[in-house]
């Protein structure tokens, strides 16, 4: 739940149905529906600012002479599943954001909780598998 003194009104037009699932699942959960909104907002946004960022972060990779996997190789990977000639999957690059990042560090946390002579190892296993 939001603090009332950082909320401000915005007035928005949304569908019948759109209200109907909002109030359905504050019913449901026992939360108001402007804080069902207003968490909806957040991870959305949170969201496409991350895919902003990742999307900005390719470009920048791609122009300094990364080379993306191409839709191609991709679709062609596909498409051999199941096939006598199934190929091997196309080559990817791992990157891993400081969003990324502070997921593995509170997976870690959490698992140091109870067996803390396993976090590091989980998080270094996680870490090592997708390397490049």
């Amino acid at each position: 739940m939001v603090e009332s003194a950082t909320l401000t009104d915005l007035t928005v037009q949304v569908s019948r149905q759109a209200v109907a699932r909002i109030e359905a699942l504050a019913a449901k959960t026992g939360q108001s529906t402007s804080d069902l909104v207003c968490e909806a907002l957040a991870n959305y946004l949170d969201y496409r600012e991350w895919k902003a960022a990742a999307i900005a972060e390719a470009i920048a990779a791609s122009d300094a002479g990364e080379e993306p996997i191409e839709h191609e190789r991709m679709v062609e990977w596909l498409n051999s599943w199941g096939t006598e000639n199934e190929l091997p999957p196309p080559q990817v690059r791992v990157v891993w954001n400081r969003r990324a990042r502070s997921d593995i560090g509170r997976l870690r946390q959490y698992i140091a909780e109870t067996t803390p002579q396993g976090a590091a190892l989980v998080a270094r296993r996680i870490r090592d598998s997708s390397a490049t």
